[in-house]
């Protein structure tokens, strides 16, 4: 710092320019127009504008430069709890397939047991109607044996959502 106060190289003039002025500036224009006369103002002025707009410049992409170096950071311990993620994913999506191929098979499989089971019912009544026929000899003792014969059979699969 020199005598006059001054950082820069014009503060000796800017003191004097002060010191010299016949009459005490009161306005804002007035000061403005006083400083910006000034070359150690204009000085200041520009330099700061230009850090401004330099850091202004080095932020704009600093969330993708920030964002790929914290990856980076965390890769190592964190790659694996990733991996493992991923794997989960691609197991839930292949359960999940898996799942609607059961509810599928299960309700064709189910059709076909009702099926069974009416062709059974069929069956067992026309076997039935032959025990009532008089020309069946000792068919009346059958009938409870007959009426043991079922299919009862359902398949049920919890509801799991798909």
């Amino acid at each position: 710092m020199n005598e006059t106060g001054g950082n820069f190289f014009g503060g000796q003039r800017f003191s004097a320019d002060a010191e010299d002025a016949a009459v005490p500036q009161r306005s804002r224009s007035a000061e403005l127009t006083f400083l910006g006369g000034n070359p150690q103002f204009s000085y200041v002025v520009n330099a700061s504008s230009n850090t401004v707009n330099e850091v202004t410049n080095n932020l704009d992409d600093i969330g993708t430069q920030l964002g790929s170096h914290i990856q980076q950071r965390f890769r190592g311990p964190l790659q694996p709890a990733m991996d493992s993620v991923v794997l989960l994913e691609q197991d839930a999506g292949k359960i999940n397939n898996l799942l609607k191929e059961l509810h599928r098979t299960t309700d064709q499989l189910q059709l076909s047991v009702n099926g069974v089971q009416d062709n059974l019912s069929a069956v067992r009544d026309k076997v039935n109607q032959t025990f009532l026929k008089p020309a069946c000899i000792n068919c009346i003792g059958l009938q409870p044996e007959l009426q043991k014969l079922t299919v009862d059979t359902t398949f049920v699969v919890s509801s799991i959502e798909v």
